[in-house]
């Protein structure tokens, strides 16, 4: 919601107002001079927690069919994030209600869905104004449906807000907080493997390349494994008992970080690794790739920015990853001196203000 709200407050900048709600909770953000949205979601937000049955089946049918079709037509268009389940059913109201949408796909809405839920997806895409999002998403949607709705797809980038926190923060102040979380070692690399607690991290397979390292590749490193985020309690054990077997230094990051813990984390670490089974240009990666680490990334990942703009990253196969990690802890501050350069790089291409003309494009009617 966060990067949600840094695009509603640039986009006002060029003269256009966006309100930001999240329909899991009903947090909102209040930015433009449509009145009414403050008292609705904070309705909504308390729909569930009425006892009496049928004053709660009253309360419920007014704040779905009457309240939030009142104030969605207030609004020249919605725009959809993230088209999951829940989002589908919005789709679906705004069509049946004449209200204006569009749809801006994150990458697990298309990345890792099969075809047939995309086709099940099929009545939103059909009666949006605009599909949204990254090439890799736009492409595959096009592939699915034999090309049917590319005149709708419009190509758009997410900005980085992070950026401006790492740069605020001191190399001092950035190693006593890696210090207290427990991620930052004396005279050891701080290998950081993954960003969330999704098994489509593909934490053992990191794992157990690393496991395969000589002794003397082991005493080098620190292992950080972040799992503030999606993670299952079931899981995280599994992966606690592979690492408590490898005899390495570890730490898992359990704990929702602030702002500047986060920022802190990325510059902290040396080796960032990457093997998810999908990605579409995730925060946290470009984070890693600012700071000037060394990025390890699975070779079946396409990042055409980073490509396009000569960024520096090393690709590797399941199959050599063990030798990718040697190579790069062995070999370390020659290879981290092609880091050199990656942040203007990624600056051009990444920022908000590279990015928010598409945006401005993008949201026209």
């Amino acid at each position: 919601m966060k990067m949600l709200i840094t695009l509603s407050d640039l986009l006002k900048e060029k003269g256009i107002e966006c309100d930001v709600v999240c329909v899991r909770n009903y947090d909102f953000y209040h930015n433009s001079s449509v009145k009414g949205i403050s008292c609705i979601c904070r309705m909504a937000r308390y729909k569930n927690s009425f006892s009496n049955g049928y004053f709660k089946k009253c309360y419920i049918s007014f704040i779905d069919k009457i309240a939030f079709k009142y104030l969605l037509k207030q609004y020249d268009k919605v725009d959809l994030h993230s088209y999951c389940d829940v989002i589908v059913q919005w789709s679906s109201l705004c069509h049946k209600w004449g209200v204006c949408y569009d749809i801006t796909l994150w990458g697990s809405d298309v990345l890792r869905a099969t075809d047939a839920e995309l086709y099940d997806r099929e009545e939103g895409f059909r009666h949006a104004h605009s599909i949204r999002g990254i090439k890799s998403l736009l492409s595959r949607l096009s592939l699915v449906f034999n090309g049917r709705y590319d005149e709708k797809m419009k190509e758009v980038y997410f900005g980085n807000s992070n950026y401006e926190t790492i740069d605020a923060l001191s190399n001092d102040k950035s190693k006593e907080i890696a210090v207290r979380l427990g991620v930052k070692k004396n005279n050891k690399l701080t290998v950081t493997c993954g960003y969330n607690g999704l098994r489509a991290q593909q934490h053992s397979i990191m794992l157990s390349a690393i496991d395969k390292l000589p002794l003397s590749d082991k005493e080098k490193i620190h292992l950080v494994i972040p799992m503030s985020y999606a993670s299952i309690d079931s899981y995280k054990e599994q992966v606690l008992q592979q690492l408590s077997v490898m005899g390495i230094s570890f730490s898992i990051i359990d704990k929702f970080l602030t702002i500047e813990e986060l920022a802190s984390l990325r510059k902290q670490t040396d080796i960032a690794i990457n093997m998810q089974t999908t990605d579409a240009f995730c925060a946290a990666l470009k984070e890693h790739i600012y700071c000037g680490n060394v990025v390890v990334i699975g070779d079946w990942l396409d990042y055409p920015i980073y490509d396009s703009n000569n960024i520096f990253y090393i690709k590797s196969s399941l199959s050599h990853l063990c030798e990718t990690i040697k190579q790069t802890i062995d070999n370390f501050d020659e290879i981290k001196v092609h880091t050199t350069g990656n942040r203007i790089k990624l600056l051009k291409c990444t920022s908000w203000q590279a990015v928010l003309d598409g945006w401005v494009n993008a949201m026209k009617m």
